[in-house]
């Protein structure tokens, strides 16, 4: 019979079928992550990050997350994101800093780069104006649209129509 009596604090128990399901679900996740859409994540609020996956794991994004600057020019180089999300403020970097850095990397010239501010719509339009953001997403955001809105970031690369404006 299952009990949960030898378990460490702070951990979640499940019943070890339903955990062994759950193991097998995200492996089998995992195994298609090379064919789904790969969207890196540059966010350092665990909360924004959580929010972030939960929003867009079941529309089939591949979420790939990172918690500085540093780490995410990383994971960008290692894993060749479709499109890139960064947090303007960084703890190591900030955001301009991090996006002219991935700018300069071949494989990613024609990755969409999208700034996630909390910065009201018109300081938003001039910072990715100023700094060759392709648009951005204010915070807090919009569960509701926030899937379509990457969906419109995504067909950015797809298209290669940098004259085209999809910002929120």
């Amino acid at each position: 019979m299952f009990s949960p009596e030898n378990t460490q604090p702070g951990k979640a128990v499940l019943h070890p079928e339903v955990d062994q399901k759950f193991t097998k679900v995200e492996i089998a996740v995992e195994s298609l992550a090379p064919f789904m859409t790969t969207i890196l994540q540059i966010e350092d609020n665990l909360a924004n990050r959580i929010l972030t996956e939960r929003v867009l794991a079941p529309h089939g994004y591949h979420i790939i997350q990172a918690d500085t600057g540093e780490s995410g020019i990383e994971m960008a180089i290692e894993n060749r994101p479709d499109l890139i999300l960064i947090d303007i403020g960084l703890p190591d970097y900030d955001g301009h800093t991090v996006l002219s850095l991935l700018q300069q990397i071949p494989d990613l010239a024609l990755t969409p780069f999208v700034a996630i501010t909390a910065w009201p719509a018109d300081k938003a339009i001039e910072i990715c104006e100023r700094y060759g953001y392709d648009g951005w997403i204010t915070k807090p955001i919009d569960v509701k649209t926030f899937p379509a809105l990457i969906h419109k970031f995504l067909q950015l690369k797809k298209n290669d129509t940098s004259d085209q404006d999809f910002r929120e």
